[in-house]
């Protein structure tokens, strides 16, 4: 069942749904679709309407999420005083049961009346309310998460007009408030164009590093022990995540903080002080967002676990010899074919074809001997 979509067809709901599973539905759908149409807002409004246990549900899970998120405590409006005022002012549609016997008609058409004006009230009531919500509901509250399948790339643009493009099998959290823009990389790479906002530095979690940035344009790969960032544009501060950096840090040059300039790369490992900027090759680093991935004397091993993170066909290497061998050359990221059919041709290495891949033995004792030859792609390469 998606998100909402029990709280919105109520005719479609299992009767034995309870008032909290209703109110985080609701929630949900909210935070799947901030853009909210008429219908869909009247509908929401009806569910609030029918009962205050309905409202009060809708408000604690709000203010749980809050708490979840971690937003500070001034921030959360006071659940309570919301719910005793939607209590004092909600009351509920109007009785389909026949009118008891006894009772005055014209008295029950006056106490009508009076209802009809409650009701016109509490509906107003309910839509402040329920706007009130967004001053600390989704976008704030709770971090709007994105993500890439194996070999997806995506590209999002943020509510700040910071624009986050992610590469294959990615994961990201991002949370912005007035004081703060937060983005947490759960998995894989992604490039980071920052919108400038001195007021409220980007930060970027990825790891066991973080990235503080004003306006700059950086590239973050999440590894599996270490995190390695290359600022294309501007510059930025990183750090161990575990001793956060601040903005003045950028000029400061406060120890355990590195400042990396446009053309530089850094890695940050578990567990150890941040490495020294070095400059590299950025078109390299980045190549990914053509789909290339271009290697330069990088062990075979590591240019193997490039590939695979594109494509469901994989490469294994049957013989630990080969991990050390180098490889120079640019291959499409969605053909692994194609690095199978270079290493057979240049690096005379024999390429095993299995179900889900290929597994890639040595022809002989003796590591392969430099050879240039043209690859796939058309570049000039080499394995050495």
């Amino acid at each position: 069942m998606t998100a909402g979509a029990s709280a919105v067809s109520d005719s479609k709901k299992n009767l034995n749904t309870s008032i909290p599973e209703e109110a985080a539905d609701w929630y949900l759908y909210f935070e799947d679709q901030p853009n909210v149409d008429e219908a869909q807002g009247a509908r929401f409004v009806e569910w609030l309407r029918r009962s205050p246990l309905h409202i009060e549900e809708f408000l604690r899970v709000g203010g749980l999420r809050a708490e979840i998120a971690g937003l500070p405590p001034d921030a959360i409006p006071e659940i309570e005083k919301l719910v005793v005022a939607a209590r004092e002012n909600v009351v509920e549609l109007e009785s389909r049961r026949p009118a008891l016997p006894g009772v005055d008609a014209n008295a029950s058409s006056s106490r009508k009346g009076r209802r009809s004006k409650r009701y016109a009230a509490a509906a107003a009531l309910l839509v402040t309310i329920a706007g009130s919500l967004y001053l600390f509901a989704p976008t704030d509250m709770v971090p709007a998460s994105y993500a890439t399948e194996l070999g997806e790339q995506r590209s999002i643009l943020l509510s700040d007009g910071s624009v986050v493009v992610l590469n294959t099998a990615s994961r990201i959290d991002v949370r912005f408030t007035g004081s703060d823009r937060r983005i947490r990389l759960h998995a894989g790479e992604a490039v980071f164009e920052v919108a400038p906002d001195p007021g409220r530095p980007l930060r970027v979690i990825a790891g066991p590093a973080e990235v503080v940035a004003i306006g700059t344009r950086f590239n973050v790969y999440r590894q599996d022990e270490q995190t390695i960032v290359t600022v294309m544009e501007g510059r930025v501060a990183v750090s161990s995540a575990a001793r956060p950096a601040r903005p003045e840090q950028l000029s400061s040059g406060i120890s355990e903080t590195m400042e990396v300039i446009q053309g530089n790369q850094v890695t940050v490992r578990l567990r150890s002080p941040v490495d020294a900027p070095r400059v590299v090759d950025v078109t390299v680093a980045t190549a990914w967002r053509d789909r290339r991935l271009i290697f330069d004397g990088s062990t075979l091993a590591s240019a193997v676990r490039e590939i695979n993170r594109y494509n469901h066909k994989k490469l294994g290497l049957a013989d630990a010899e080969l991990d050390a061998q180098r490889i120079s050359g640019v291959f499409a990221a969605n053909k692994p074919e194609a690095m199978v059919t270079f290493l057979k041709v240049v690096a005379n290495l024999r390429c095993e074809e299995i179900d889900g891949g290929w597994v890639i033995h040595s022809n002989s004792p003796e590591p392969a001997s430099s050879t240039t030859s043209t690859a796939p792609t058309g570049k000039e390469s080499n394995v050495m």
